[in-house]
């Protein structure tokens, strides 16, 4: 996730009250170290400002590392009992349907667990390099192609959100500037990683753009 990112879903989440929020899922959320340091706009931007609200939110990863409340493959049907019995009003589903060899079948997975009225909060990048984490399948929606796969839910708001680009995130970073040369000159991490490392370039000086949505469960009403 993106700075520009996290502060566009943060601006759309406060204008809903708690109630309505609360409790939240964080499918794929990596551990409480990714979400503090790594990417520290994540807890500033998004999980502070909702648990300083009194937003419950129960962090949900296939590994098992400190700050993964429920850990496990989502495909599991155990697994996704124990998802049930959170009786979740909200998922975050940020930056995995990219990485997805079939993400029909986990949106599938992700309306049932929403009640009537509840909602789906996802982003996925529109302008973005290769990146495998293991795979990325360069799936690159706009926010009304995303909502295509949700059949049962309905887009309520979108956008594609303009971030940095990767020159600015290098100028940031003397300690990322040179592990990116040196993946691009000394692929010691492996082709995939050399892969991703070369197509970076090409956003050197032009911003990655992030398709940004929140998405609501159609009730009988609808």
């Amino acid at each position: 996730m993106l700075a520009n990112e996290a502060i566009w879903f943060r601006n759309i989440l406060r204008t809903i009250p708690q109630e309505q929020l609360s409790p939240v899922l964080n499918i794929g959320s990596g551990s409480e170290q990714f979400r503090r340091t790594k990417q520290p706009h994540i807890q500033r931007h998004i999980i502070d400002p909702l648990t300083d609200s009194g937003v419950r939110i129960i962090h949900i990863d296939i590994r098992q590392e400190e700050g993964i409340d429920i850990s496990g493959d989502i495909y599991d049907p155990d697994v996704q009992e124990q998802l049930r019995d959170v009786g979740a009003k909200t998922l975050f589903c940020f930056n995995i349907l990219e990485h997805l060899e079939d993400r029909a079948r986990f949106a599938d997975v992700c309306e049932s667990l929403l009640p009537d009225g509840g909602m789906i909060a996802v982003s996925v990048p529109h302008s973005f390099p290769y990146h495998a984490d293991p795979i990325d399948t360069l799936y690159r929606p706009t926010p009304n192609e995303l909502s295509l796969l949700f059949p049962n839910l309905h887009l309520i708001d979108g956008e594609i959100v303009e971030c940095e680009s990767f020159g600015a995130q290098l100028a940031q970073s003397p300690r990322k500037l040179a592990g990116w040369l040196m993946k691009i000159f000394v692929p010691y991490t492996g082709l995939r990683h050399w892969r991703s490392a070369v197509d970076r370039s090409r956003w050197l000086f032009r911003p990655y753009r992030i398709t940004c949505a929140i998405l609501t469960r159609k009730t009988d009403m609808d």
